[in-house]
């Protein structure tokens, strides 16, 4: 079984209060967020393309509420919703060198929408107040809890950032190790380009395995299919059995793929200290990988 790097994610928030000539009244801070275990769960089972984009993702729809519990990360939504923005703009862009790529999205609440209501809570949606992503109270420069009201000539803006982190920078070297026919062999996992893809998300990253020989770029390619996946367990296991007899040789690396719109990406890769083999044609060989997702910890 092939044990891959785990993926992290995370999200902060920033808040305007706009008058309805378009002076700001209010900036506050950038402020983190939890991350709940539903947003967890559905980043682990979706098989949304492109689900950090702004059209049925994470980033499409942001909540307004006026509860004041602290957030927890067994919440199904806001404590006390109000009313929702669907994504107004959206920008992108990832640093392959410290390994994460960030989406931002932007969302306004029309002059009078809040009129003379207290707000408190935020939080990122698939769809209206369901299937909740993220939640968190407003917060002032001290981190501490802070309430909004707005009048009725004033607005509300909100910018969410999402950020996706690989396990080490694009290009960077995992050791660990690989039992292959009752042998350990010592292995080194190389962080791809694809695993920073726009259109990419967590559960599509295992679409596919490509085994190839040593020297190759490029090897064979063979879809992989999903086991069941476990609420609240982060983690999944993805299968496929190779019928070596279209493989002879010696085994150089193997990859995992994700499926994009101008063909395939590279994610992980994991090459062989020494090749193993020689493989014959009549032998299988069982690729198991085991894939995680957690919140990012600074």
């Amino acid at each position: 079984m092939i044990k891959r790097p785990d993926m992290a994610v995370a999200c902060k928030f920033k808040v305007q209060i706009f008058k309805k000539s378009g002076l700001i009244r209010y900036e506050g801070p950038w402020f983190s967020n939890t991350i709940l275990d539903s947003g967890l769960d559905f980043l682990m089972t979706s098989t949304n393309s492109r689900i950090f984009g702004p059209l049925n993702g994470i980033l499409r729809t942001c909540n307004i509420g006026s509860g004041n519990s602290l957030p927890s990360t067994e919440d199904t939504g806001l404590e006390s919703y109000f009313t929702y923005s669907q994504n107004q703009d959206r920008s992108g862009s990832a640093d392959h060198e410290a390994g994460f790529r960030e989406w931002i999205g932007v969302f306004e609440f029309g002059v009078g929408t809040f009129s003379d209501t207290e707000i408190r809570e935020v939080g990122l949606s698939l769809s209206g107040n369901s299937t909740y992503f993220n939640r968190q109270l407003f917060r002032d420069e001290n981190g501490d809890p802070v309430t909004l009201t707005l009048q009725s000539d004033e607005g509300l803006r909100v910018t969410a950032a999402v950020t996706k982190y690989a396990p080490v920078p694009i290009g960077d070297m995992i050791p660990g190790s690989i039992d292959f026919n009752g042998t350990t062999h010592t292995t080194q996992t190389e962080a791809m380009d694809g695993l920073l893809l726009y259109h990419s998300n967590v559960h599509n990253t295992y679409q596919f395995f490509e085994i190839g020989k040593e020297g190759e770029t490029n090897g064979t390619r063979y879809n992989a299919s999903a086991e069941d996946y476990v609420p609240g367990s982060f983690e999944r296991y993805y299968n496929r059995t190779i019928d070596a007899s279209s493989f002879e040789g010696y085994l150089g690396w193997i990859a995992t793929r994700v499926n994009t719109w101008g063909g395939h990406e590279q994610v992980f890769k994991i090459h062989f200290d020494e090749p193993v083999g020689p493989i014959t044609d009549t032998e299988e060989i069982k690729i198991r990988v085991k894939r995680s997702i957690g919140r990012y910890e600074e």
